[in-house]
């Protein structure tokens, strides 16, 4: 991702050589998995952090200053605090996924992180509060917004997925205000939460 100074910030988990069902099983070069910060000026490459197992999609809060990390593996994801000079420190879990493991993810405009999970869309407060989920069922793997309505982009997973199949990933589409007391599933399910979404796909 890139960063409003024009830093780019990205992070290597090792899935991809882990074993040959998401790519090719090889040996790491490097021996350890890492979130990097390229600097704008220089194109200087850094390690920024290297505590995690599996470090994996990343954005920063609204005002930059704190970064969120999921560590795949572990099925958590981390807060980071960023300074001015694009150094991390304070490194800390601030929420475990309470059904697969945190992959891709986005912050709305009112801070709050939507998450993909194994059962669909978890939505967290800005403390890290699991406030509700929108359930899909697909393992989802990224989210995005989009559009003028700001709608949710999901790119999900058949669950029996194997490797002959040659099914493209599902994707559902979801409106979302930042205000309202449910959240919709895919099946229109009303699930008491602190969030209002309204599926359109």
């Amino acid at each position: 991702m890139v960063k409003s100074d024009g830093s780019i910030w990205f992070t290597d988990p090792a899935y991809g050589i882990d074993s040959d069902y998401e790519g090719f099983a090889a040996e790491s070069e490097i021996g350890t998995c890492n979130v990097y910060r390229i600097d704008p000026a220089t194109g200087e490459i850094r390690v920024v952090a290297d505590q995690l197992d599996r470090p994996n999609g990343l954005a920063f809060s609204l005002d930059e200053q704190q970064l969120y990390v999921s560590d795949s593996h572990n099925n958590n994801m981390w807060r980071f605090d960023v300074d001015p000079a694009g150094k991390l420190a304070g490194g800390a879990i601030f929420a475990t996924c309470t059904e697969g493991c945190f992959d891709g993810f986005r912050l709305d405009s009112t801070g709050r992180i939507w998450s993909s999970a194994a059962d669909g869309v978890h939505c967290l407060d800005a403390d890290g509060t699991l406030l509700g989920k929108i359930l899909v069922p697909e393992t989802v793997a990224n989210i995005v917004f989009g559009g003028r309505k700001r709608t949710i982009s999901l790119s999900a997973l058949p669950r029996r997925f194997t490797r002959c199949a040659s099914r493209p990933p599902a994707h559902r589409y979801i409106s979302v205000r930042a205000h309202g007391p449910t959240v919709v599933d895919h099946a229109e399910t009303v699930v008491r939460y602190g969030v209002s979404t309204t599926v359109t796909a």
